[in-house]
């Protein structure tokens, strides 16, 4: 049961990745929206939502899930907010084109770590 939640936890975090990066390379051919700090962000994000995700399963059975997800969704979203503050600070002039694809890549990742989810409490109430 563990080795096939450690698969479905792969697949979420593997799917949103290769969108990000298809993305990214794509970004990578226009001149306005061509950040190429922005690799950064995908690896951070698959780094937090592999772990995040991991954190979950563990937990699936346990009360405090339920402030495990809202812990993990709020520490994400504060993660990237500190991500765009320090670009901005960092590279003035390359900020929107970061932020613009942060935010993409965040909704990717959001997405389907929701949907991972979904299948962790589905199959919790089995």
């Amino acid at each position: 049961m563990r080795n096939n939640f450690l698969i479905k936890n792969f697949i979420s975090v593997l799917i949103p990745s290769v969108l990000s990066l298809s993305i990214y390379f794509l970004s990578l051919h226009f001149k306005y929206l061509e950040s190429k700090d922005a690799i950064f962000s995908i690896l951070g994000l698959c780094i937090f939502c592999f772990g995040m995700n991991i954190l979950y399963a563990y937990y699936n059975n346990k009360a405090e899930f339920t402030g495990l997800m809202l812990i993990g969704t709020i520490t994400k979203l504060l993660l990237a907010l500190f991500a765009v503050f320090l670009y901005s600070y960092i590279f003035p002039y390359y900020f929107k084109y970061f932020s613009f694809q942060l935010v993409v890549y965040y909704v990717l990742f959001t997405i389907f770590e929701l949907k991972y989810l979904l299948n962790l409490i589905s199959t919790k109430k089995r």
